[in-house]
């Protein structure tokens, strides 16, 4: 019964058109979309609505409505709302922008972040080596060369600097 099931869902998600990117930097570059069988404007309003998600769940309901309609996601289109996710963390914690390159990462902050000060200062203390601060900038010095490790080192980044003590003592004990 159960090969019959996977069998039957194997034969519908190949009749379903896929998403698929053209490319996908960690940057925050532009995301040129192609929809197989789609016309133009259907890419745009697609990527707008990614782009544009005002929450985490609005984000994660819109992957949901697009794996419905269109099938499993290619590895493209799972980045795509990976970035969109670190995005709005980092918004919520004040971060203007993040910029991560196979020799490290810079963070910059806005005027007044929300990140937990204690957190910033053990994770300084703990790695000085690593992390430098100039009042705006965090910068990492690490091998980042895959983007996998990329998304990984700044997804518990932001964690850590979001988090109360539980982060600074994370930090601490590195």
């Amino acid at each position: 019964l159960s090969q019959r099931l996977v069998e039957d869902l194997r034969g519908r998600l190949a009749k379903k058109p896929t998403l698929s990117f053209k490319e996908a930097q960690v940057d925050g570059g532009p995301f040129p979309i192609r929809f197989k069988n789609a016309e133009v404007q259907m890419r745009l309003i697609h990527y707008k609505r990614i782009a544009s998600a005002a929450s985490e769940e609005a984000l994660r309901l819109l992957q949901v409505e697009l794996i419905d309609r269109f099938g499993l996601l290619p590895d493209a289109t799972r980045t795509l709302f990976r970035q969109t996710r670190v995005r709005l963390r980092a918004t919520r914690l004040g971060i203007r922008k993040i910029e991560a390159s196979a020799g490290g990462a810079t963070i910059r902050f806005e005027e007044n972040p929300q990140v937990n000060p204690e957190a910033l200062v053990a994770l300084l203390q703990a790695e000085p080596q690593t992390y430098r601060f100039d009042g705006r900038n965090l910068r990492m010095t690490a091998d980042l060369e895959e983007s996998e490790t990329r998304f990984q080192v700044i997804e518990e980044l932001i964690q850590q600097l979001g988090h109360t003590d539980e982060s600074a003592q994370r930090a601490a004990a590195r």
